[in-house]
């Protein structure tokens, strides 16, 4: 075939492909988060460009790994001191984004992209959703958090029922 043995570490860099996530990633406000991207076959990333950049924010960067360092001197502002690789795993091929402190404003669809890969899947897209706590919810409804509504809500959450299932029960 094309890759010899002297070749196979070239192959395996020129056939892997940018990975994330098919389901979107829901986090609640204040909570820290992973945008998940790796690169597969597993292929060392330390040496390469990665490019996180929000698509709601006319593609600009939210975080930047260049010449094996992070890069973020033109990071969007709102993502300032947020935003984290976890540089042990380069080596593996994981690219996943670390954002901390996640507000109702980062919601939407993240681009990672290896402009530096020569395989055809370079970029992938992660949708974040970012949702408010139960109570703050029912706060902001103007609604008391009362001892015989909240164990009822506490359930439903707990078994994965989006928020807006809970209001017209109240």
């Amino acid at each position: 075939g094309v890759c010899g043995q002297s070749t196979i570490v070239w192959c395996v860099a020129w056939s892997s492909e940018v990975v994330g996530s098919a389901d979107p990633v829901v986090a609640l406000a204040g909570d820290d988060v992973i945008l998940p991207c790796s690169l597969k076959p597993s292929v060392s990333a330390k040496d390469m460009v990665v490019k996180w950049t929000g698509l709601f924010l006319e593609t600009r960067n939210v975080h930047l790994y260049l010449d094996g360092r992070d890069s973020n001197a033109d990071q969007f502002p709102s993502y300032r001191r947020r935003t984290s690789m976890f540089n042990e795993e380069l080596k593996n091929g994981n690219v996943s984004l670390k954002l901390t402190r996640v507000t109702l404003s980062d919601a939407g669809s993240y681009r990672c992209f290896i402009p530096t890969l020569t395989s055809q899947v370079k970029e992938t897209t992660v949708q974040l959703i970012v949702v408010l706590p139960l109570l703050e919810i029912m706060y902001s409804a103007g609604l008391p958090p009362s001892s015989s509504v909240l164990p009822l809500l506490e359930i439903m959450y707990s078994a994965g029922l989006p928020p807006s299932s809970f209001l017209p029960l109240l």
